[in-house]
């Protein structure tokens, strides 16, 4: 009974896995940790839902063998870590990883504000352009010119904030980022996990 309302074993099933998944991404954070805007003190080994009310959008850049190309990916799940959208984009030549990680985190953004999630929770292992975006200074290199863009469209959502993250818990985006290199082009999918990312979704669920 939940509520006054008989579950049938599979639902009770489903909502004990839902608990522990929350609990143990819950039991990971140490104590008494706050999450400030754009960057959290404590980066996360493994990939846990966002805040209630945020959807969560982890991004990544991968390079072709040859640095010919580099691929820009991005995954976005909600509270469940249910599946919600995931985009990928080839680009041709190449650039340092810091800036290769600005670069996608433009398009990312971009992403969002076209489809309308105002609501986001970002993440990034790259530590360097966590620090920036969280940074009072104003940049003159190319890199900076992006993250000084970027800033302004954060405040233009409802909600934004980037956080940094070890590479374990940004393996999805990572994986869509591959996948550009791989196939190079541009698509997106929308609520349908595609063949390729379903492994890492299930995993980040399950780990």
């Amino acid at each position: 009974m939940w509520k006054g309302t008989r579950l049938s074993p599979t639902q009770v099933v489903f909502n004990e896995s839902q608990f522990l998944f929350q609990w143990k991404c819950a039991s990971s954070m140490p104590p008494h940790v706050s999450v400030p805007p754009v960057l959290s003190q404590a980066p996360l080994v493994r990939w846990c839902p966002p805040l209630v009310g945020l959807l969560k959008c982890n991004f990544n850049v991968a390079f072709a063998a040859n640095h010919e190309f580099m691929g820009l990916g991005w995954i976005m799940r909600n509270l469940s870590g249910v599946f919600r959208a995931a985009k990928m984009k080839t680009v041709m030549g190449t650039v340092s990883f810091t800036v290769a990680e600005a670069l996608c985190f433009r398009e990312a953004l971009s992403w969002l504000k076209v489809r309308g999630w105002t609501k986001v929770q970002l993440e990034s292992d790259s530590l360097l352009l966590v620090q920036a975006v969280s940074s009072r200074l104003t940049y003159r290199s190319y890199f900076g010119s992006i993250v000084n863009d970027r800033k302004w469209l954060m405040r233009d959502l409802q909600f934004c904030s980037l956080h940094f993250v070890r590479k374990a818990a940004n393996q999805a985006a990572h994986t869509v980022a591959r996948a550009a290199i791989s196939e190079p082009g541009e698509n997106e999918w929308v609520d349908e996990v595609p063949s390729f990312l379903e492994d890492a979704v299930q995993f980040d669920l399950l780990s």
